[in-house]
């Protein structure tokens, strides 16, 4: 129960790892951030300049929007390496229509969720039926890659390595339209770092409760929105 308390100070209780990626990733010789690819995708920014606040939010959909339409579609519980959204193109009025929500205007500290970004939003937005299935995916995929580079450039333009976990970090097609959008970034697994993607969630909140066992602050006020710095967890 790590966000009530979070929750109780006025943040938004998300997202609760930018610490734990701070703790692992942060270097002092250059400006990183992470990108974590779960159903919601967040980043953190992790400047080098220690005085700097770390920051991190919720950028828009990661992999939920992609799945829920490969199940809709293909009767499969998600696109294996991104293999068919590469197969399809995007759609950029539908893309422009799905960037235009005001979600991604808003300015940080702002987290969301599956009960926002779900096949009931995007129906809305499309406005024909000739739109082909490979398509539509390819355009969730573009969706995605677009609002993590659009996170990056206004608060950390001058990033220069990105770390990519959770489960969309194995989408070969999403890491490749991501590295496009950003070519100046170094753009890799956190593996290559020494912790394998899918186990960064799990390793962070472990590491909110060795916080919470030690009687330590486990929350980022510049990132949830929180008064003050909190023990999280009961």
């Amino acid at each position: 129960d790590f966000r009530r308390a979070d929750i109780a100070l006025g943040g938004q209780g998300a997202p609760l790892l930018p610490a734990f990626h701070a703790e692992i990733f942060r270097s002092s010789s250059e400006n990183r951030a992470v990108v974590n690819l779960g159903g919601i995708a967040n980043v953190t920014l992790l400047p080098k300049n220690v005085i700097s606040p770390i920051r991190g939010f919720d950028t828009g959909p990661g992999n939920g929007l992609m799945d829920n339409w490969v199940m809709q579609c293909w009767q499969k519980p998600y696109d294996n390496g991104g293999a068919i959204a590469k197969s399809g193109k995007v759609i950029p009025h539908l893309l422009h229509s799905c960037l235009a929500d005001v979600f991604f205007s808003k300015p940080p500290p702002k987290s969301t969720g599956r009960d926002y970004f779900h096949l009931d939003w995007l129906n809305q937005l499309i406005e024909t039926s000739e739109y082909k299935q490979e398509d539509i995916l390819a355009t969730l995929l573009s969706l995605t890659a677009h609002t993590v580079s659009n996170a990056l450039q206004p608060y950390q333009a001058e990033t220069q390595r990105l770390f990519r976990c959770g489960g969309g970090a194995y989408n070969e097609t999403l890491a490749q339209t991501i590295a496009h959008l950003m070519p100046h970034i170094q753009v890799e697994t956190s593996e290559e770092h020494g912790v394998p993607p899918e186990w960064i969630e799990g390793c962070g909140f472990a590491w909110l409760a060795y916080r919470r066992l030690l009687q330590l602050n486990g929350n980022l006020p510049a990132v949830t929105g929180a008064k003050q710095s909190a023990i999280l967890g009961t």
